[in-house]
């Protein structure tokens, strides 16, 4: 069933009833009301004409001129059907039909005023059955007769009938008119509803709500007084927000720059901002339209620094170790030409020789790794990087007192993995851009209870003065101007662990030290 028809029902059968009850007491109330107004005016002319003094002096005399004198009187008389004097004996002196004046009053009911009360009666007369007033009549305190004023039932139910039709009339044409109401009224709602179903608005409204709720951004609505309109979980938590719709922006971000979204329509994109709670994140800002292609707000979005310095982190770790196996895979393939034209040269002996060269050269060096670093992860690294270090035609030396666990927690495996392979690969640049003839890299892993230094030396000509201050910032290189990410995310780990970063460079080389603390300060200070 369409949304429309349904509202329309719902809306008729609440008419329907409401009136339906609305009618049962009004109509009880008019029928008591006629009844009250019917029983006062037959009682008032039935006084009327028992104290009128003509009536008392005739009846006295039962002259017969009463039936005229009466129907003189009737016309004046409203809404009452008719007006019966008689006799102590019941005998008529007016009546409707001529042809009943003389005759015995009928009904049966007379007997009580002709013994003096006043009283209403029901009762079957010559006219059908009715409702009638009887009042004594007296002339000089002696009771000579009685009048019998009345309508008849059928008149009073047809006049309540009437009332009731008139009613029934004025609720269909209502009834009529609110239905077109309500069918317009229908239309204009569904239309201010775009098109959609109160159901399917919350229908779409939760599936939203349930969307924005799941997404790592925190979203932030701004209508264009600077309120808060709408939040997500994730900027409720990045903002510390609590019951915070109708907030003005000012208080959560006072250099919001909103005047320009609003104003001019621009967006702000990757913002770095501190938070009132001290916390940094990247925030863009983006105008919200109306249909008209007016400025109705503004929406920000807010990304956690610390998560996109994780994510690149993980990404940063996964290339290196991707370079490992491409470099792996370089040199097994130039092997593996060299192992093809011994054997097309029918040199068996010399390609046996090759083979078991390499395979003893390989096991040696991950032998080697194996023994001191216990870290599958790092082991595998290096062992690239030295099979890389042959495309240089560099050596790298891993000192004798290097040392490393399996767990090194808290520190992560891809947290090293970001430092030893950004350094390694910064020390292959420096000695490919020099002309020296030694070529060497001397790495130290040194691991204690409470922290892992890595040390790295290399054979190039130095790092420039004007790079050397800023060199771990984000795009600071003196290479491709595409890269310079590496040593910033070195520098992020670093700070990750409350570290320490030390650099000496001459003409001779570069030596970069890290520290990275396994526990933290208080922790620290305590252990020792």
């Amino acid at each position: 069933m369409k949304y429309r028809t349904k509202l329309i029902i719902v809306i008729i059968i609440i008419f329907l009833l409401s009136f339906g009850f609305t009618s049962i007491l009004t109509t009880k109330r008019v029928n008591f009301i006629i009844e009250q107004s019917t029983d006062t005016n037959i009682s008032n002319v039935a006084k009327s004409v028992a104290n009128d003094k003509t009536i008392q002096t005739w009846l006295s005399k039962r002259d017969d001129r009463i039936a005229d004198y009466i129907e003189t009187l009737h016309y004046k008389i409203e809404d009452i059907e008719y007006v019966v004097v008689i006799d102590m004996d019941s005998i008529r002196y007016s009546h409707p039909n001529e042809d009943k004046i003389g005759l015995k009053f009928q009904g049966g009911d007379e007997y009580k005023v002709l013994n003096g009360e006043s009283y209403i009666s029901y009762g079957y007369g010559t006219l059908g059955y009715s409702k009638r007033a009887f009042e004594p009549i007296y002339y000089n305190g002696l009771q000579v007769g009685a009048v019998s004023v009345g309508n008849l039932v059928n008149t009073v139910s047809n006049y309540q009938n009437q009332q009731l039709v008139l009613f029934l009339s004025i609720f269909t044409i209502g009834l009529g008119i609110s239905s077109v109401g309500f069918w317009f009224l229908s239309r204009n709602i569904r239309s201010s509803l775009m098109g959609f179903t109160p159901e399917e608005i919350t229908s779409h409204y939760l599936e939203n709500e349930m969307v924005l709720n799941e997404l790592n951004d925190g979203i932030l609505v701004i209508k264009r007084n600077l309120k808060i309109a709408y939040y997500n979980k994730k900027a409720e938590e990045l903002l510390d927000l609590n019951n915070s719709i109708g907030m003005n922006i000012d208080v959560i971000l006072p250099k919001h720059n909103l005047s320009r979204v609003l104003e001019e329509g621009k967006e702000i994109n990757n913002r770095v901002e501190t938070l009132i709670n001290n916390q940094s994140v990247i925030t863009s800002r983006f105008p919200l339209y109306r249909d008209d292609n007016k400025i109705v707000g503004a929406i920000i979005i807010f990304k956690s620094q610390h998560e996109i310095h994780e994510l690149l982190d993980e990404i940063s770790g996964y290339r290196e170790v991707s370079k490992s196996l491409r470099a792996q895979k370089h040199e097994f393939k130039n092997q593996l030409h060299v192992i093809l034209g011994l054997i097309k040269l029918k040199e068996y002996k010399l390609a046996e020789e090759y083979i078991s060269n390499n395979e003893l050269q390989l096991n040696s060096i991950t032998d080697k790794f194996d023994k001191i670093l216990k870290d599958e992860k790092i082991s595998a690294l290096l062992v690239g990087k030295v099979i890389e270090s042959s495309e240089y035609n560099t050596d790298i030396i891993l000192s004798k007192d290097s040392y490393l666990t399996e767990m090194h927690l808290p520190i992560s495996s891809d947290d090293l993995i970001i430092v030893l392979g950004n350094l390694i690969e910064n020390a292959f640049d420096a000695i490919n851009s020099s002309n020296k003839t030694e070529n060497r890299i001397d790495l130290a892993i040194i691991e204690d209870e409470l922290n892992v230094k890595v040390s790295i030396k290399d054979t190039g000509d130095g790092i420039c003065d004007s790079v050397i201050d800023n060199m771990f910032e984000a795009g600071v290189t003196t290479k491709d101007p595409d890269r310079g990410i590496g040593l910033s995310l070195v520098n992020h780990v670093v700070n990750k662990y409350n570290g320490i970063k030390s650099v000496q460079t001459n003409e001779k080389g570069t030596r970069i030290e890290i520290i990275l603390k396994k526990v933290k300060e208080n922790e620290e200070g305590f252990n020792s």
